[in-house]
């Protein structure tokens, strides 16, 4: 049986005296979608950047391919495994081709090394996120959604099993954020890969996601299906206020209760 894309076992996460996340037990699949939920503060960047090996854990193992993540190669964890940072990208030298090609690199044993292959691999991101114009632009001239959208891109020409993204409609205008949502989430399944999505709107994660962690107060937290775990009772625990489900049709929406 092939191992999962993702595991973790009895994952305990701390920040100071405050307990993140406890006894976190999750199993992410080829091919499934999964968003991760959770107030501020509630440790949604902390657990990936610890699912991606640059957190310590406090206690559990975190499994990539059946192998403890802690002995993986971190230029051979980086063809399994990308993630996309909150803070943004750097503002660097670099045209956007170039800053794309970037997601090349953990394929290749040297950064001078890129083939005809990677160009047309990093070319194609470019058309999947409408940046092919955008070329030989510098990044430092691009404005902060066109500078998310190339993250993306980046991304995508990384090609991993599993991606991690964080916070994905960061500068993007609404608009923006179905559309690239809607694009990157299409590839990724096309592709066979996984992802897990933080991202503090609820309704997107129910509109892209067949997966939910929920992360509540004092470590607690919920693991399933969408339909399981994004019910008005779960929220409200988890975001301390009156969260309402209306369902109209094949449209879900979820919303605070000033009542």
């Amino acid at each position: 049986m092939k191992p999962a894309v993702l595991a973790t076992s009895s994952l305990t996460l701390e920040l100071g005296n405050k307990i993140l996340c406890s006894d976190l037990n999750l199993v992410i699949e080829s091919g499934q979608s999964w968003g991760l939920l959770g107030r501020n503060g509630a440790g949604k960047t902390t657990l990936l950047q610890s699912l991606m090996g640059i957190l310590p854990l406090d206690a559990g193992t975190v499994t990539v391919a059946g192998n403890d993540i802690t002995a993986i190669a971190r230029r051979e964890l980086a063809t399994r495994v990308g993630m996309l940072f909150q803070e943004g990208m750097d503002t660097l030298p670099a045209s956007v081709l170039e800053t794309v090609m970037l997601g090349r690199h953990p394929h290749n044993k040297s950064l001078f090394n890129d083939t005809e292959q990677d160009k047309q691999i990093a070319l194609q991101a470019l058309r999947s996120f409408d940046l092919d114009e955008y070329s030989h632009r510098k990044l430092d001239t691009l404005s902060g959604g066109e500078q998310q959208r190339l993250a993306l891109a980046m991304l995508y020409t990384q090609r991993p099993d599993l991606y991690l993204l964080d916070e994905p409609s960061n500068h993007l205008d609404v608009a923006f954020q179905i559309r690239l949502l809607s694009r990157f989430t299409e590839l990724v399944k096309q592709d066979g890969a996984s992802l897990l999505m933080a991202t503090h709107d609820i309704n997107l994660a129910a509109r892209f996601c067949d997966h939910i962690v929920l992360l509540m107060d004092k470590g607690e937290h919920r693991v399933g299906t969408t339909e399981e775990i994004l019910s008005e009772e779960n929220l409200s625990l988890a975001y301390q206020c009156k969260v309402r489900k209306l369902k109209e049709g094949q449209m879900t929406l979820f919303y605070p209760d000033q009542n």
